[in-house]
């Protein structure tokens, strides 16, 4: 049951009724967010399980493919995993692949560099994402899907396309928090994590989107990530639906 409200509200007549449920019932609640303090959400943790799924940060991710990377007998530096994620975004079926790839390539050498990065490791996905976000800006719908359909000739997952989407949102909003505050372009890219000029050019793409744009936008994407991974809708269906939604004038 998806977004029923049941973790932000008591409601004794249902509670009741999952009471006398059969001992071979299975019923899955899947809430965006909850109130842990509700009777109903103490209810079903007392009585199920309340597991909490959520999307890995970078430090999470970097410490995941560390340990991979150490299973290989291979290593990355901060800066090299930095410059990593950045090109490959947050999918973690696209940062395998791509990880696979460059310990292949480097053989049996034990570090993995920013060269190796830039000889093997396309940031053509990531430049292509930020090429789509100002078309969807200026709702050029041709354009969104044209490379939309390019992304998918490269073999890059729908899933992945919509991770990157949701990273690039995500940025946008934090670039546009910190810009409101005064700070430079160098202390953006220093909180972000990120080189100097791509600050400079997330604060330029910023500005094309108001706050609200942006935070519907990632809104949007979770649901469609929820449509695809319950069944509703195909991956490559659901993103392009999305994108049509997007770059509607």
């Amino acid at each position: 049951m998806d977004e029923t409200g049941l973790g932000k509200k008591s409601d004794d007549t249902f509670i009741e009724g999952l009471k006398e449920a059969s001992d071979t019932s299975v019923v899955l609640f899947i809430e965006d967010s909850v109130d842990k303090r509700s009777k109903i959400y103490k209810f079903l943790s007392k009585e199920g399980h309340a597991v909490c799924f959520e999307s890995a940060g970078d430090k999470e991710l970097s410490r995941w493919l560390a340990s991979l990377l150490k299973k290989e007998g291979k290593q990355m530096s901060s800066a090299t995993m930095r410059s990593f994620l950045y090109r490959c975004g947050s999918d973690m079926y696209t940062l395998k692949n791509e990880l696979e790839k460059l310990i292949s390539y480097v053989g049996e050498r034990e570090e993995i560099t920013i060269r190796d990065l830039e000889e093997l490791t396309s940031s053509q996905t990531t430049n292509q994402i930020f090429v789509m976000l100002e078309a969807i800006a200026r709702k050029q719908r041709e354009k969104v899907l044209t490379l939309y359909y390019d992304l998918i000739e490269l073999k890059e997952s729908p899933f992945g396309i919509l991770a990157l989407l949701v990273r690039q949102c995500n940025q946008l909003l934090q670039v546009k928090d910190l810009d409101c505050l005064g700070k430079s372009n160098g202390m953006i890219a220093k909180q972000m994590k990120v080189p100097a000029f791509v600050a400079g050019k997330l604060k330029d793409q910023a500005k094309m989107f108001s706050m609200d744009t942006l935070r519907d936008m990632i809104e949007a994407c979770a649901k469609t990530d929820e449509s695809i991974k319950t069944g509703k809708i195909s991956d490559r269906v659901g993103v392009e639906l999305l994108l049509i939604q997007f770059s509607q004038k």
